[in-house]
């Protein structure tokens, strides 16, 4: 049976404490390797468990080595810089703490100073790496700090203690020490990010604005805007690797709005709310196409993908109840990464329907009779969606600077564009157009929604651009096969229109140099507040099984102190005497510190009182380090009394 209060030395159990620390950080603010980190650290574990006898002759040297080797097998992809750093970085400290070695836990501060000095490297510094600082200077105090400790529980003074001392010497010290570091590294994360954001008054973030990407917002009210943004600046680009090249219009899918509101006579759609985000499932199937695209920084977490596609070579993702995807922090970096282009269509949930055919009660009192067919109920989604397209444009006009003004009454600007009794009355953009057919698809009971993101046939060699005058807005449709459908109620001249009278600059020359390189890029650092519930989502499998393994091992520590007590009653006896003289010689003010040892003591108070204690010492270390009897107690009374009695020296 393996022994493991034996194995669990105080030393050994602060090295896998700070291994799990070290690991913690790289899965929250690595995440691309974290199957390799968390299998790295179970290797280690496992190493640490092991009989001494194994770990003398390099057992665990040679699981690291087949732990590396597999991790680099399956477990990293070997294009993620992300990934390899998380590995590399995991596979040094289990090369550093495992096996435990006295002197070694202090390099881990060498590890923090490694992780900066890369960090810095990054156009943008990751804030949240200082996290590291406390658990570098942690490692550095507990090191010193179990030197010490150690040294004392070899000498004679507490060389019988019993093995419970493993949790007041490790375990609870460890835990409290760990614990105050990594709030610590919270606070100054914190701060830091404060005085960041509040240096930069130029920031975004920091006008109370909505989060935009490049000419797209994360809401959208309908008559707020005078006329459409028509920023020529590029926002994306996309190229394809393999596949045939695209033709027409190409789109760059941001995200789906399907909450449409009315407060007072103004119609919005919104967003999902942050609060409902969860880890992002995987894709629903393998992509035979993929384009890389190119994301130029802005000031949201938004991912850009290709129309219909699901799959982002991505890690970190989150999404909401309408499939969108997002990065935390991801905006305030260029980016370049692949998506699925297969321009497929994306499944639909059928436990959500409902949520797609909501319309506000107070829209009833709007003359949908002049322009409803009761044909759109009896048709096909998608049939629907071809003769509400053909409706609007019979009834409205595309234009971006006349738009329609706001009527009073529920629907305000849409009631004038629907319903005005002007043709100048009902002109406007995409999202005009857009907002009109979800109403009419969601009246005539059928499941739409509205999309935002862009929509180019700006094609070059190989690669679309995207610029912020290619923002736009289209809808989904749920066909009869349960899919999310394209459809763009808007007409066709739209990206012509908005093309009109802008200067591109030298920028349209720049869209023709061929396809962009692909980019290196560092990682992206993760909020504070985001690597917390990362954390809790993704290690709470780890963490169960170690918290019973922790109970376990404490179970066992002590039940084995109180057996070997009462093995052995005599070393018992022996320490409470000991303990006896070193408390009377710290109240007579002999300096006794965690390396001084019993014969020191004994001696210091034999030249402080004036009685001889050398055959109470040699009978002390017979019976300590040999096979003599239990020696009577220390004099402790006439040690006092010689105390009292003896004259001291006269300090000058």
């Amino acid at each position: 049976m393996l022994h493991l209060g034996a194995i669990m030395t105080p030393l050994s159990t602060t090295h896998l404490g700070f291994l799990a620390v070290i690991a913690f950080y790289l899965c929250s603010f690595h995440g691309a390797g974290a199957a390799a980190v968390i299998a790295l650290l179970v290797t280690g574990v496992t190493a640490e468990l092991l009989p001494r006898m194994l770990r003398r002759i390099f057992v665990p040297e040679l699981l690291l080595i087949f732990g590396i080797a597999a991790c680099w097998l399956w477990l990293v992809p070997h294009d993620n810089t992300e990934a390899i750093h998380a590995a590399a970085g995991m596979a040094i400290s289990y090369w550093l703490l495992i096996p435990s070695r006295l002197g070694m836990l202090r390099w881990v501060l060498s590890l923090v100073i490694v992780e900066l000095l890369l960090q810095s490297r990054t156009p943008n510094v990751a804030l949240s790496s200082l996290i590291c600082i406390p658990i570098g200077l942690a490692a550095l105090g507990i090191d010193s700090w179990l030197c010490g400790a150690i040294s004392a529980r070899a000498s004679a003074r507490l060389k019988a203690q019993s093995r419970s001392s493993l949790i007041r010497w490790a375990l609870v010290p460890t835990a409290v020490v760990v614990m105050a570091s990594i709030s610590a590294g919270t606070w100054v994360v914190q701060e830091a990010i404060s005085h960041h954001a509040a240096s930069q008054p130029n920031n975004p973030r920091n006008t109370g604005r909505p989060m935009v990407v490049n000419g797209l917002q994360q809401s959208m009210s309908i008559g707020e805007h005078e006329n459409v943004d028509r920023d020529p600046k590029v926002a994306a680009r996309l190229s394809w690797e393999t596949g045939a090249d695209p033709t027409g219009t190409v789109y760059l899918r941001a995200m789906a709005l399907s909450e449409l509101v009315l407060e007072d006579s103004t119609l919005s759609w919104k967003p999902a709310r942050v609060g409902e985000l969860q880890p992002a499932p995987p894709a629903t199937h393998q992509p035979t196409r993929w384009a890389r695209v190119l994301r130029m920084p802005s000031y949201d977490d938004v991912v850009l993908r290709p129309d219909g596609g699901d799959a982002v070579d991505l890690d970190g993702l989150v999404v909401d109840y309408d499939g969108n995807r997002y990065r935390p922090q991801m905006g305030e970096a260029l980016r370049s990464y692949r998506a699925d282009f297969d321009d497929g269509q994306l499944e639909a949930d059928p436990a959500t329907m409902l949520r797609y055919r909501d319309v506000d009660s107070r829209l009833d009192v709007l003359p949908w009779n002049e322009i409803e067919d009761g044909r759109w109920r009896l048709v096909s989604p998608e049939r629907a969606a071809v003769l509400i397209r053909d409706r609007l444009w019979e009834r409205c006009s595309y234009d971006l600077t006349k738009l329609p003004t706001k009527l009073e009454g529920p629907g305000g600007v849409i009631r004038n564009f629907l319903f005005g009794r002007e043709a100048s009355d009902r002109r406007g953009h995409c999202q005009y157009f857009a907002t009109s057919a979800v109403l009419l698809l969601r009246r005539a009971g059928h499941t739409a929604r509205c999309v935002v993101g862009f929509a180019s046939d700006e094609i070059d060699d190989r690669s679309v651009v995207f610029r912020g005058l290619h923002a736009h807005a289209w809808i989904e449709v749920v066909n009869a096969q349960g899919r999310w459908q394209r459809f763009d109620p808007t007409p066709a001249t739209y990206i012509r229109d908005r093309e009109i009278g802008v200067n591109f600059g030298p920028e349209r020359q720049a869209s023709g140099q061929g396809e962009p390189q692909p980019l290196e890029l560092p990682p992206v650092a993760v909020p504070v507040e985001v690597a917390v519930e990362q954390f809790a989502r993704q290690w709470w499998p780890v963490l169960l099984p170690l918290a019973v393994v922790l109970v376990f091992l404490v179970v066992v520590v002590l039940r084995r102190s109180r057996h070997g007590q009462k093995l052995d009653p005599r070393l018992a006896e022996l320490q409470r005497r000991n303990d006896d003289l070193v408390r009377l010689a710290v109240s007579l003010g002999v300096n006794v510190t965690p390396a001084t040892t019993i014969s020191e003591v004994a001696d210091a108070l034999q030249r402080r009182t004036g009685v001889v204690l050398d055959r109470h010492l040699d009978a002390h270390l017979a019976a300590r380090y040999g096979n003599g009897p239990l020696p009577e107690p220390w004099p402790i009374d006439a040690l006092r009394q010689g105390a009292r009695t003896k004259p001291q020296p006269v300090r000058t």
